[in-house]
């Protein structure tokens, strides 16, 4: 760790703002305890019973909100920042399990219907230095899923013509915001990092909003594009016809039904033109974007 866990729950948690400054001093109390005993219950944390009453009376306070913690937190990962001229921000989506056999607490569902998992779903916002070494969270959006009713399928008209109100996606644009938010606090320009599952109209539109900051989205979809021309065409077949800007040799591992190979990776770049469609009021937003196509040719099996 670098330094003591009362050194380093100081530096993380010293910035929250609790309203108080003995409920400050308890978290930090807190999170010192659990580096040095880090257990999946309290009660395996905290040795004694004033101890262990302190920390069930923190975690229950109504004075204490897990946004406050966060910004706190995404505070004193930013104070780490500011020597880089940019971080990484990865921003991606995972699910915490708990065990709920009598489904009363106020979990929603996770993973596949059919295995019927209970707990929260999770956006995350970690900041990386140009190294690649973690710095801290910058944001965590945690929520719970109906556990009745259904939304449309995936891929249907009536999933996508959900305003942005009713889909998961306004958790990643709350992460997004809360991670800049942070990061204009210091002028810290941050590089995002989204895979495909992020990959929506209503979070590009986002993340054009965010100041400085760049972005790189990984594709989900072969989006409609506009040319100069005013025609419309395909991002996969914009990029397909565009020029070779560099390749590089990517070794591939081994699996069942694919063997080691050294792939050739050829890269093309385009400047596009992206035609992002409000399905609720088919309202059409042209948004440039640079796109970059990563394909193997000449060494597929």
């Amino acid at each position: 760790m670098g330094k003591d866990s009362r050194g380093w729950a100081e530096e993380e948690f010293g910035r929250v703002d609790l309203g108080d400054i003995r409920r400050t001093a308890r978290l930090v109390t807190i999170a010192s305890a659990a580096a040095e005993r880090p257990s999946g219950k309290v009660a395996g944390v905290f040795p004694t019973g004033r101890e262990l009453e302190g920390a069930y009376d923190f975690l229950e306070s109504e004075h204490v909100a897990p946004e406050e913690i966060m910004v706190g937190i995404a505070s004193a990962t930013v104070a780490r920042c500011v020597e880089w001229p940019f971080v990484f921000v990865p921003v991606d989506g995972t699910s915490v399990s708990v065990v709920d056999h009598t489904k009363e607490r106020d979990f929603g569902r996770v993973g596949t219907d059919k295995k019927d998992g209970r707990g929260a779903k999770v956006i995350d916002a970690l900041a990386v230095d140009p190294e690649g070494t973690p710095i801290g969270w910058l944001a965590l959006t945690f929520w719970a899923r109906p556990v009745e009713g259904k939304t449309p399928p995936k891929g249907t008209h009536a999933h996508r013509a959900r305003p942005v109100e009713e889909k998961e996606t306004r958790y990643w644009i709350q992460g997004l915001l809360a991670a800049c938010a942070a990061l204009d606090e210091r002028k810290v320009r941050g590089w995002f990092q989204i895979d495909r599952e992020g990959d929506s109209s209503d979070l590009l539109l986002a993340l054009a909003e965010c100041g400085p900051h760049w972005w790189t989205v990984r594709s989900d979809d072969d989006r409609s594009i506009e040319l100069e021309n005013g025609d419309r065409s395909r991002l996969r077949t914009q990029l397909a016809s565009a020029p070779t800007s560099g390749e590089y040799a990517l070794e591939v591992t081994a699996r069942s039904g694919r063997r080691a190979r050294k792939a050739r990776m050829v890269v093309r770049v385009a400047e596009v033109v992206l035609r992002l469609r409000n399905r609720k009021n088919d309202a059409i937003t042209r948004f440039p974007v640079t796109a970059v196509w990563a394909h193997e040719e000449g060494t597929t099996p």
